[in-house]
């Protein structure tokens, strides 16, 4: 998904992708500042940003979103609707 239909989405987002990147796997957006895991898959419509961490086999999936402080890991799933924020670990 284009940086443009993602922003249509997650609304907040800047008018560009600067300090963002799409995930090897999944093709979802993280922000530069963010930590994923090579293993974890984030899809095209989820979000990681801010200092979080994704690893594992974790999936982020359909419209969630983990950031602030969140890890994710192991096999963990957050997808749907689902924010994983601030210290949260899942």
């Amino acid at each position: 998904m284009n940086w443009e239909k993602i922003r249509e989405i997650h609304t907040f987002l800047p008018k560009t992708s600067k300090g963002w990147h799409q995930h090897s796997n999944g093709d979802g957006w993280v922000q530069d500042t963010a930590e994923v895991a090579e293993t974890a898959f984030v899809g095209e419509a989820a979000l990681v940003y801010g200092s979080a961490r994704v690893h594992g086999y974790s999936r982020v999936y359909d419209n969630a979103e983990v950031y602030g402080n969140a890890h994710v890991y192991h096999n963990a799933r957050v997808y749907e609707y689902a924010r994983v924020r601030d210290r949260a670990c899942v």
